[in-house]
């Protein structure tokens, strides 16, 4: 369990960082303005796609395992009857609310270490700003320029005039309620299907 486990983090984090390539690099190649440069992301696919795949390969692959491998390991040896049914509350036969709880802690740990975030500098390729993006290739992309933005209810993680590091520990206690709730209609959808099995007439 723990290898497929690894495996399949670290195929994942691959494959999500390779689709993300694929969507920059494509976009010179699709999006062009009649002098030629790109209406949105200028970098094409042979650079994209190394620049995505270099660290992801190496460093947050592995990284990913470790996360992925060790806390799975812990809920295992702390909680080995800890289920989707200990969260969702589908009906399904749950382990006592004690075994729960040390992987709640962890889960509720987790979140305070968030602002961890704030130590790293600079941006992720491809997280620029488009002034961030003029400086590097010399001109704004003009879809960029004119097109639009979303503002999201925590932009950078952030929520008014809280400190950042506050920002950071309810955006993660915001996901982890999302989390629970998406769990709650889950398992409520699968308890209300009433397998009757096979018929057997005569």
């Amino acid at each position: 369990e723990l290898v497929a486990a690894g495996v399949g983090s670290y195929v994942g984090i691959n494959a999500a960082a390779l689709c993300a390539a694929i969507e920059f690099g494509v976009q010179p190649l699709l999006f062009s303005d009649a002098a030629g440069r790109a209406l949105y992301c200028p970098y094409p696919l042979w650079v994209s796609v190394p620049a995505m795949l270099a660290g992801h390969l190496t460093v947050w692959g592995a990284a990913e395992v470790v996360f992925t491998v060790g806390i799975l390991a812990f809920v295992r040896r702390v909680a080995p009857g800890f289920g989707l049914g200990d969260l969702a509350g589908d009906g399904v036969q749950a382990a006592p609310v004690r075994a729960a709880r040390p992987v709640l802690a962890l889960v509720a740990a987790l979140a305070v270490l968030t602002p961890l975030g704030l130590l790293a500098t600079g941006d992720a390729w491809g997280e620029w700003s488009t002034a961030d993006l003029a400086a590097q290739v010399g001109y704004t992309p003009a879809g960029m320029a004119h097109g639009w933005e979303w503002a999201s209810l925590m932009p950078d993680y952030s929520l008014g005039a809280l400190p950042s590091w506050l920002g950071y520990v309810l955006s993660a206690a915001i996901g982890v309620g999302a989390l629970l709730v998406a769990f709650r209609l889950l398992g409520a959808g699968a308890s209300s299907r009433v397998d009757f099995g096979p018929r057997h007439d005569g």
